[in-house]
């Protein structure tokens, strides 16, 4: 028989199994080493066409923001290229400006261009307005972590622990920002009594260069001692009121005055701004005023790994950072919604593994089965390898991905083993009939895997902010099926040609119980839930038992040759009558019509 492409492979790859042997277990080393690098996130970083500009302009109206904010924004940044759409909101307090782009913009020039043209118009904006925000807009700009402290203290103090806390996580790499919300916040007044001012000649100014000048640390060098460097400075600064009170901003008559000679100082709380509060619904209207903290992460990091050491931290400060007796809570943690639908994934590739191997023994052997249920952890590993080259993270829609391609994975390593057992009939060695199939149904693997991949390469292919998300679906197909077509033509024939046997092997009675014990195991696993056995557990478990039993002991039960014969009968009686022929493309072309029909009755209507 001549040899194509695919059967030239299969020769080169089983004559070299050992090589094949170390491939995989780079694979597996790699792929697991890949697995633990790949930044897990709620959602895939992307770019969107959107700068978001927020300007705070405290106590003003709804109306007098309008006019004398958002207006003059939306005026400044009109002539900054490529706009598509300006939206704006003006609320109490504040104005916010939403500038949509044209698709494929540089966002990042885009959002500089609007800083610029912002910061020229700020000299006609209202002098009470707070530095303007600007950034472009990012689906995981959302805290991944809520940490709620409260406790028999003062809100005051709770706010002093929870900035010890949020300057001790902020060190963490990968943590962007934390918002402190709630409490009260202390100030310091210094209520000057302008009479006494006057005659002591001083000034507003020489009371604020006096506050200035001695509330700060002073650097002194660098000295050594004993060989060692060590940096010198001088701490002057303010620990008490009386600190404050004991200032010196002047003289008289060659003697110096005091801040206490001419002012009161007293401690005092902001405005509070924001508001946190804790609600038990176990007690009835109860509702305590707490403060918690609100963790943002940079882009393209890990949320889980960031989120374990922010935990990490915490724990570890209590007692050092914060009294033992403050409570600290997490109550939002975005690392357990990631960690369960990973987990979900990699527990259905776990019972889609053990399905395919009870499913296959029963109609095929068990070490076929085994060979053929081998392809979806090597496969998914290939996978998570390329989702590290190619910058792609574990998310929420990539897992959806890997989730579709787990049920295609093991088809082409069925397709394969089948012409194997049909062929190894006729050949002299298990290695002729894995070559000699590997020749014949390679091409149509191959053929099989473009279908497949011509379905979703129109999804991957997608433009638009909606496309940009959802594409990375199809592209986790895709890259699966490539790994699978790579290892059903590598690895597979492979291992048929090193484990399987030439001729039937018999089992006796001790054997055949043996994989009636494992397969009645795996049934049992399989349908388990998170390793807890459940109904459908048990039911699966007797099921598959049972058609183990039968397949075991009574296997012409499982002899198909009979319904094979009877569907070919079937197929040969609707070929060869023109009649029949006629009816079956009537009720084809039907078929397609009323889904055509179907499909444009459920298409959106485009507003």
């Amino acid at each position: 028989m001549e040899k194509n492409l695919f059967g030239r492979i299969a020769g080169i790859v089983t004559e070299r199994y050992r090589i094949i042997y170390l491939i995989i277990f780079i694979l597996f080393f790699w792929g697991i080493m890949s697995h633990e690098e790949i930044p897990k996130e709620i959602f895939p970083e992307v770019k969107f066409p959107y700068g978001i500009i927020i300007i705070e302009y405290p106590g003003a109206s709804p109306k007098s923001v309008e006019r004398n904010v958002t207006n003059k924004i939306e005026l400044a940044i009109s002539g900054v290229g490529d706009i598509k759409k300006i939206t704006s909101e003006s609320s109490q307090g504040t104005s916010m400006v939403i500038v949509k782009f044209d698709e494929n913009v540089d966002i990042s020039e885009k959002i500089t261009k609007l800083q610029t043209e912002v910061n020229n118009k700020r000299g006609d904006l209202p002098s009470k307005i707070q530095p303007p925000v600007i950034q472009e807009y990012d689906i995981n700009d959302f805290p991944i972590m809520l940490i709620n402290i409260s406790g028999n203290y003062n809100l005051s103090s709770i706010r002093d622990y929870a900035f010890d806390i949020k300057n001790k996580i902020e060190k963490i790499s990968g943590v962007k920002k934390i918002k402190v919300i709630g409490g009260k916040e202390e100030k310091i007044e210094i209520a000057a009594d302008q009479k006494k001012m006057k005659g002591y000649g001083v000034s507003n100014f020489d009371i604020k260069n006096g506050i200035s000048s001695n509330n700060m640390a002073t650097p002194l060098g660098e000295h050594v001692l004993d060989g060692i460097n060590y940096s010198v400075k001088t701490n002057n600064e303010y620990v008490s009121l009386q600190d404050i009170e004991r200032t010196i901003v002047g003289t008289k008559n060659g003697y110096p005055i005091f801040i206490k000679d001419l002012a009161d100082v007293k401690k005092s709380y902001k405005k509070q701004e924001s508001f946190a509060f804790e609600v038990d619904c176990s007690r009835e209207g109860f509702r305590s005023e707490i403060v918690y903290l609100a963790i943002y992460k940079k882009k393209n990091t890990d949320t889980v790994a960031i989120n374990r050491d922010i935990r990490t931290y915490v724990d570890d400060g209590r007692g050092i950072l914060y009294p033992r007796s403050l409570n600290i809570s997490y109550v939002s943690d975005m690392s357990k919604y990631i960690n369960k639908s990973l987990g979900d994934v990699f527990g259905n590739a776990s019972t889609g593994l053990l399905c395919v191997i009870i499913v296959l023994f029963l109609f095929i052997n068990f070490k076929e089965s085994l060979i053929a249920a081998f392809v979806i952890p090597l496969s998914l590993l290939i996978t998570v390898i390329t989702f590290k080259y190619l910058n792609i993270s574990y998310n929420v829609l990539s897992a959806m991905g890997l989730i579709m391609a787990l049920g295609m994975l093991v088809d082409n390593a069925i397709v394969l083993i089948e012409s194997i057992n049909m062929n190894k009939k006729n050949s002299a060695s298990i290695k002729e009939a894995a070559n000699i199939s590997v020749n014949e149904v390679g091409s149509a693997i191959f053929s099989s895997t473009l279908t497949t991949i011509g379905a979703f390469l129109p999804l991957a292919l997608l433009s638009g902010e909606d496309g940009k998300l959802i594409k990375i679906i199809p592209i986790t197909a895709i890259i699966a099926m490539i790994a699978s077509f790579i290892v059903s033509i590598t690895v597979t024939p492979t291992l048929c040609s090193r484990f399987l046997d030439i001729r039937p092997v018999k089992l006796t009675t001790g054997r055949k119980m043996i994989l009636l014990i494992i397969i009645g195991s795996l049934s049992l696993f399989a349908f388990s839930d998170n390793g807890e056995f459940t109904i459908l557990s048990i039911i699966g478990f007797v099921i598959f038992t049972i058609a183990a039993y039968i397949k075991l002991f009574k296997k012409s039960v499982f002899d198909i040759s009979n319904i094979l014969i009877r569907y070919e009968k079937f197929l040969r009686s609707m070929i060869n009558f023109k009649n029949r022929r006629r009816f079956l493309f009537a009720i084809t072309l039907m078929i397609f019509m009323l889904s055509i029909i179907l499909m444009m009755t459920v298409l959106p209507k485009e507003a």
